[in-house]
């Protein structure tokens, strides 16, 4: 996902056993904690107890509408969360979803691979041609120029002398 390490390092289990009950944070959530250096400190939060081993970037996880959240990322947990985000290169998108869709039916066949993309999720669509902007747009400046013309037309012709007796 080209998210970067700025402090400490990734998850390597093989090397580094106790990566698994390690952590991965972001700036947001160094901020939120306190820690000047965080890398080895400890997370508590309810029965929940970790180390931090590394700090992301703060990224979008979540809508692009809010502020950044604090991020803990665990490793190996999958009780939680059913969702990874995968970066493709453009145009291989097509690609890169049918190999994943093999791949997760090799792994774990019983497991149901979805995946949604933004505006295609949604249950309604429609295609609007071309030709309903310039109509919608012709008939816009249309109006604009009568309304123009015809406020030119009425003060071209109103008698001055009853413009001034209002006033």
């Amino acid at each position: 996902m080209k998210i970067g390490l700025i402090a400490g390092r990734d998850f390597d289990l093989a090397a580094y056993p106790t990566d698994s009950s390690g952590v991965i944070v972001n700036e947001t959530a160094v901020a939120l904690m306190g820690y000047k250096d965080p890398i080895g400190k400890p997370i508590y939060s309810g029965k929940f107890r970790a180390h931090i081993i590394g700090v992301v970037h703060d990224f979008h996880f979540q809508s692009l509408h809010g502020k950044i959240m604090p991020l803990v990322l665990e490793p190996g947990r999958n009780d939680r969360y059913s969702h990874i985000l995968i970066r493709t290169q453009a145009g291989q998108t097509q690609t890169a979803i049918e190999t994943l869709q093999q791949l997760c039916k090799r792994l774990n066949p019983a497991f149901p691979f979805t995946y949604h993309r933004w505006l295609a999720a949604f249950a309604y669509r429609t295609d609007i041609p071309w030709w309903v902007f310039a109509v919608t747009g012709s008939a816009v400046a249309l109006m604009a120029l009568f309304t123009v013309c015809w406020q030119t037309l009425r003060a071209a012709t109103a008698n001055p002398v009853k413009s001034l007796r209002s006033e």
